[in-house]
């Protein structure tokens, strides 16, 4: 199957009934969608990405070959520096051909860079078939993270008088700080805080030491914890989680979901004491680089200097109104 047999569109209001069928063989590549969103809500995405917000947010894709047809969402981060794949899907049972995956993600990867995207990041199971398809599209493995889950419970510990409080725009220079001590240099370059998340530090000698995210959704809340394990011990991460999901409103009637990545299992203790257990998502965090806005740069740094060499023997011998004359012409 070549490039050449393949229609790849991007998905409209027309496709609804389609999509919503497809999302029962969706997989889920956001741990955030797979842990606390109902999948067919993704759907409901379309009305404000692809039809009313044409350049920005959330762009779902269609690809038909043949009889075969696959589905892919991705988000754009809200300054457009990367973006993220939400799900695959097939919109029918049976194998699809590899080759119609890999034309879906490189179309994928094209339109993010068209809005600036410098990556575009997934979360799989690495048992899955699904990883050797993005390996060879090109997705590296960065890192990989396990979910831990603790049902609805009472809190087990009192919270403390412990500083935890809501971030601010101004704090987040500290957090970008509290970033660059805690996290491997390969792992800073990908983006970490979801768009629509709640942000929440932690100070300790007037320095931010902790930073959690907090995303909810139908199923429970999602935690993203940031902890600088050279300060904070095992008891404080327990007094801070507690602390913090106490906070949340109806946390004892939520269920609460927190990633650990690869780097952070020092954090394991700590939850098991609190009632979290591993569940069986584990996934590596891949990421594929997008060049295009390195090529479109040096595009523009070619036609300068281009322009340049052109123009500079004319500046030198001509009046300026002969030389705005000769870069209208050039121009033309």
């Amino acid at each position: 199957m070549s490039n050449k047999d393949t229609d790849i569109r991007p998905a409209t209001l027309v496709d609804l009934p389609l999509l919503y069928r497809s999302m029962d063989k969706a997989i889920l590549l956001d741990s955030i969608a797979d842990c606390v969103r109902d999948r067919h809500d993704l759907m409901g995405v379309l009305l404000s990405s692809n039809v009313l917000r044409p350049f920005g947010g959330t762009h779902t894709l269609i690809a038909r070959s043949d009889r075969q047809q696959v589905v892919g969402q991705f988000r754009m981060k809200s300054d457009n520096s990367s973006a993220h794949v939400v799900f695959l899907a097939t919109t029918q049972d049976g194998d699809v051909d590899e080759s119609l995956w890999l034309s879906l993600l490189d179309s994928m990867v094209q339109d993010a860079g068209r809005y600036e995207a410098h990556m575009l990041v997934a979360e799989v199971y690495e048992g899955s078939a699904l990883f050797e398809t993005l390996r060879t599209s090109g997705f590296s493995v960065y890192t990989r993270q396990q979910i831990w889950r603790r049902p609805p419970l009472p809190l087990t510990h009192t919270p403390s008088e412990i500083a935890l409080h809501e971030a601010t725009d101004a704090d987040m220079l500290s957090v970008h700080a509290l970033l660059g001590r805690t996290l491997p240099s390969l792992m800073q370059s990908i983006p970490c805080t979801p768009d629509d998340a709640q942000r929440w530090i932690y100070k300790k000698d007037n320095r931010v030491e902790a930073y959690f995210t907090v995303s909810g959704g139908k199923y429970g809340v999602y935690i993203v914890p940031f902890i600088n394990p050279q300060v904070v011990t095992s008891e404080e991460v327990i007094a801070l989680i507690e602390t913090l999901l106490s906070r949340l409103p109806k946390s004892e009637r939520q269920t609460a979901f927190i990633r650990v990545r690869r780097y952070q299992e020092w954090m394991d203790y700590a939850l098991a004491r609190m009632g979290f257990m591993p569940t069986d998502i584990t996934q590596a965090v891949m990421v594929r680089h997008i060049a295009v806005r390195n090529k479109q740069h040096r595009l523009a740094f070619g036609m300068q200097h281009a322009l340049k060499t052109i123009l500079e023997p004319i500046k030198t011998n001509q009046p300026l109104y002969q030389t705005e004359d000769c870069f209208i012409n050039i121009i033309r």
